[in-house]
């Protein structure tokens, strides 16, 4: 699944929603158009293909029913010139609520600062990474 914002120098021309074999964007129409476009032809890639006497490279579709659509999607997106702001609020709100309980110490509140600034910019690793590490700190302070 992906849910993200699309914008271009700055400017958020809709939301976009892909659920399966579902694809919705709700905004600009120039950039429904090319959304709906990749998810109905592909994505376009090219690969190396190795014959017995030769390398070639072909150009094939990445297809909505290939596992890695929707990252895809994404890197086409930002090769074409759009900022894509995945959206992992079920992340971010798990981040949230470990870090709402913190200690009220300056050194823990120091840190949710530093966190809650990074977290709207962090990309899904990061994200989960950050949470993995909360719940170590919390499984070690008990």
């Amino acid at each position: 699944m992906l849910k993200a914002d699309i914008l271009r120098d700055g400017v958020h021309l809709g939301h976009l929603l892909i659920e399966g074999d579902t694809a919705m964007f709700e905004g600009d129409s120039a950039v429904k158009s090319l959304v709906y476009g990749a998810v109905r032809d592909g994505i376009p890639r090219w690969k190396e293909i190795t014959l017995s006497d030769s390398k070639r490279i072909v150009e094939e579709a990445i297809t909505k029913d290939d596992p890695h659509f929707d990252l895809a999607l994404v890197v086409w997106l930002r090769r074409e010139g759009y900022d894509v702001l995945e959206d992992h609020s079920e992340v971010d709100l798990a981040i949230e609520k470990l870090l709402g309980q913190l200690p009220a110490a300056e050194k823990w509140q120091k840190i949710k600062v530093e966190t809650q600034k990074e977290l709207p910019q962090a990309n899904f690793l990061e994200k989960t990474y950050l949470l993995e590490k909360l719940r170590e700190v919390f499984k070690e302070n008990k």
